[in-house]
């Protein structure tokens, strides 16, 4: 059952991998279509919410170079949950391994997008990739405690 598990975790953490190396593979004005979708959604939500005249006064570049980085965050942030969890082992042990891999594929990732159209090579978005992984390794092991003290004040 274990087993299946893992195996599981292990298939879903390559095709997470895959999403990332496509959506780093597109060239930037496509890129740039699907941030300013997500961006046009916000702003209509704003406009409902806030009333038009206070959404009109979101700057929609920053806006979007928001959604942009909270994207490698997010991704990264998944990525090492997914590596995390592809070990049957010790979570103390686990951890550094699966930080590692998850801040060497940002690295790879990002010596990638070098090499695609209108796409640059950027340390600072390593750093933002590292950043959300190591936010999941923080909260998986706060999730753990939490847990775990329920678990002792069950017994």
């Amino acid at each position: 059952m274990l087993r299946n598990r893992y195996r599981l975790m292990r298939l879903l953490t390559a095709l997470w991998m895959v999403f990332i190396f496509v959506m780093s593979a597109m060239p930037s004005e496509e890129s740039s279509e699907q941030s300013g979708l997500v961006v046009r959604v916000i702003t209509d939500a704003a406009e409902v919410i806030l009333g038009p005249e206070t959404a009109r006064q979101i700057p929609r570049d920053h806006l979007e170079h928001v959604i942009r980085k909270l994207a490698h965050f997010s991704e990264y942030a998944i990525l090492y949950l997914l590596v995390f969890h592809s070990f049957g082992a010790n979570a103390r042990h686990v951890a550094p391994i699966a930080l590692g891999i998850t801040v060497l594929y940002a690295g790879g990732d990002e010596f990638h997008q070098y090499f695609v159209p209108g796409r640059a090579m950027a340390l600072t978005d390593v750093m933002i990739d590292s950043s959300g992984a190591l936010t999941a390794l923080l909260g998986e092991r706060l999730f753990s405690r939490i847990k775990g003290k329920k678990n002792k004040m069950k017994e």
